[in-house]
């Protein structure tokens, strides 16, 4: 039987994106044992500013459309965020629509409820026509599906989970670390900074260790690092008890898990 053939738009595969990230694990779980599925970057990285750079990005995706176009296409999907990642995939949503090409928009971005209320009349118009006229729409969760049933006619809005690959991890091992150490740990992964309440989480975390001598916490990811590490030591967090690291690998991660008793994950969006 003929696989359906997908043109798939969004962050660089590589770069350190959420969307990226979600990707990556469709790619390792076989997705492309299913599918007939390329893989188009609009954007390489995410570096503020650059607009040239991220212009030529978008660019040369809009020519790897217009190749890809002349041959069978059953559906093109989107992963769009806010800002000019909208923007971006709104030009690509109304080019394959041009071809009647399925158009599936994929919504990542966390704060696309303040994108939408905050824009112009226009700006809304632009949005509400792509949640309209898109063939499906995936959302994150049961919210964000309400959400977009507000501003949009359509009728075809499904919630797809953000995924884990749980192979990676391995329960035996955090008990291992955990004698080792002679330490509970607790871990954080993610971007650093207020959105995802990291700062909060230094407030608790200094209360923490007024009662508790033998905890550690880890903070991993992208974002504030400076930020959070002047933040602890504003706050006289012993430096023994706090390590605030970059970006990690997802194998780097998955150790990182391994050897955690928790692993917290909260977030103002």
């Amino acid at each position: 039987m003929k696989k359906i053939t997908v043109l798939m738009f969004g962050p660089h595969l590589n770069a350190t994106s959420g969307i990226s990230s979600v990707v990556n694990k469709w790619l390792d779980a076989g997705l492309e044992l299913n599918i007939d599925l390329e893989y188009i970057s609009t954007l390489d990285e995410y570096v503020p500013k650059q607009y040239f750079k991220k212009t030529i990005n978008a660019l040369r995706s809009y020519k790897i459309f217009f190749i890809e176009s002349l041959r069978s296409i059953d559906i093109v999907h989107l992963h769009m965020s806010v800002g000019m990642s909208f923007y971006r995939k709104f030009i690509i949503f109304w080019l394959a629509k041009s071809r009647s090409i399925k158009v599936v928009v994929h919504l990542h971005g966390s704060t696309f409820k303040e994108f939408y209320s905050g824009g112009n009349g226009l700006r809304k118009k632009l949005i509400q026509s792509i949640f309209n006229n898109a063939d499906g729409v995936f959302v994150l969760s049961k919210w964000w599906k309400e959400y977009i049933q507000e501003l949009s006619t359509n009728k075809h809005i499904y919630i797809i989970y953000n995924g884990a690959s749980i192979d990676q991890f391995n329960q035996s091992l955090a008990s291992v670390e955990k004698h080792k150490l002679k330490a509970i740990v607790i871990a954080f992964m993610g971007r650093l900074g207020e959105r995802k309440g990291v700062y909060d989480l230094l407030d608790a975390f200094e209360r923490l260790t007024l009662d508790i001598d033998n905890v550690k916490l880890v903070l991993g990811g992208d974002g504030d690092i400076e930020k959070c590490k002047t933040k602890a030591q504003a706050l006289n967090i012993p430096k023994d008890l706090i390590k605030i690291e970059g970006e990690k690998t997802q194998k780097e991660v998955a150790k990182l898990m391994n050897k955690s008793d928790f692993f917290l994950l909260f977030s103002f969006n």
